[in-house]
């Protein structure tokens, strides 16, 4: 319950600086709004989709460096 209750309050706080393009692990988004998202650039024109997946990336990041910035983004 208080994993739930950490992830709601953690969404609410950062979701508003997602890309619009970010679909995964965000509540009432999924592949049938990124297929939708998909096809309306299509109709605006557009022909090429870039994909990026970074793998290994916490395995390789800054840590002291993350969790600096993430208690300056916590207030702490």
């Amino acid at each position: 319950m208080a994993q739930g209750a950490a992830g709601r309050w953690l969404n609410s706080q950062w979701d508003g600086s997602f890309d619009d393009a970010s679909f995964a692990y965000r509540p009432g988004l999924g592949v049938k709004q990124a297929l939708e998202a998909l096809d309306r650039w299509r109709r605006r024109g557009y022909q090429w989709v870039l994909d990026a997946d970074l793998r290994s990336f916490f395995d390789s990041i800054d840590h002291p460096l993350l969790l600096s910035r993430l208690g300056e983004w916590l207030g702490q």
